[in-house]
């Protein structure tokens, strides 16, 4: 029997609540403490926690969806970028694919291989190189864990 739009709501409403209540309801809130901004850290600890266990739950859940023919191995069959079509049509679940255009990366050893082997002067390829590198920000990951003792 197909959902309506407001049972719909109301079932991701309660799911939501559910996660954002993780961390703070009976059996998950933070211990006691004396510091103010422990409340500030447990969260941090709360919210990683529960990305680490949402990307492996999704994880497993696609791969059991491939298994299952609910959705198509996209490794091994993928599909044009620009598409955007639904790939299962269930009574509750309905699951839609969009494929992006691709990234370009560029094999910058073996580009600068090819060029000195097409007799671009070394001095030249590293001048070159200096003038267009940019450096990115360095990554920064924290992790929370709990203190014990």
């Amino acid at each position: 029997m197909p959902l309506t739009a407001a049972r719909a709501n109301a079932l991701t409403a309660a799911v939501t609540g559910a996660f954002a209540a993780i961390g703070h309801s009976a059996g998950t809130a933070m211990p006691k403490s004396k510091k103010n901004t422990e409340a500030v850290a447990w969260e941090l600890f709360t919210a990683s926690l529960l990305l680490r266990v949402a990307d492996a739950r999704k994880a497993a859940a696609q791969k059991n969806a491939v298994t299952a023919g609910v959705i198509f191995d996209h490794a091994a069959h993928p599909m044009p970028p620009g598409t955007n079509a639904l790939v299962y049509a269930g009574d509750v679940v309905e699951i839609a694919v969009g494929v992006t255009a691709p990234l370009e990366r560029y094999d910058v050893p073996g580009l600068l291989a090819a060029l000195a082997k097409a007799g671009v002067p070394p001095k030249t390829l590293a001048k070159a190189v200096k003038a267009h590198c940019d450096t990115t920000r360095a990554a920064h990951t924290f992790k929370a864990t709990l203190a014990t003792i």
